[in-house]
């Protein structure tokens, strides 16, 4: 039992760290069947969910927004007044707010083939939100932990015993990437 309370207090402790980064915040923002409700669904202390946000509104005006381009939607203009063809169309909406504002106000439904994979959503959004989209492809790319570069650490000492200690850097590469290759295609 002791262990597991050692272990629980290790965890807590690194755990406790991604309040000091915006990239879990931004990630979970930028899946689009989570958005701002996720915390919330989850009961997270209100604190914290507006800490959330804070990290996500903080990172889109300071590094995004100030790049966003602000995009002109064509509107239907009627040469006459009194052209009866048009009686039926209903007036466009034009979206308000930053690219942000817009995504999470959209209610559109979401169909993602594979939950773990957000990008064929916003390569579809690219035109709509294109600041928003590059924020999700630099923050949605950064591993969620550091264990595939810890797999290769591991892997580079099973496929270089100490025996092969000589060896240069490029040739380390290229076994341990022929390794890997073996592993993947056979």
């Amino acid at each position: 039992m002791q262990g597991s309370t050692g272990s629980k207090k290790k965890l807590q402790k690194y755990y406790g760290r991604t309040d000091l980064t915006p990239i879990y915040a931004v990630g979970t923002a930028l899946h689009p069947c989570r958005k701002f409700g996720w915390w919330k669904f989850k009961d997270w202390e209100q604190s914290f969910q507006d800490d959330a946000k804070g990290f996500v509104h903080g990172v889109w005006s300071t590094e995004y927004e100030s790049n966003a381009m602000t995009l002109e939607l064509p509107t239907l203009v009627q040469a006459v007044e009194s052209d009866d063809d048009f009686d039926d169309l209903e007036p466009q909406q034009i979206p308000t707010g930053s690219e942000l504002e817009q995504y999470v106000e959209d209610k559109s439904p979401v169909d993602l083939v594979d939950m773990s994979d957000v990008f064929p959503f916003w390569q579809t959004k690219h035109e709509k939100w294109p600041m928003l989209t590059q924020m999700a492809q630099d923050y949605l790319a950064i591993p969620a932990t550091s264990t595939p570069s810890e797999r290769c650490f591991s892997q580079a000492r099973l496929v270089l015993p100490h025996t092969r200690n000589r060896l240069g850097p490029a040739k380390i590469s290229q076994l341990v990437l022929m390794d890997a290759w073996h592993k993947h295609f056979h």
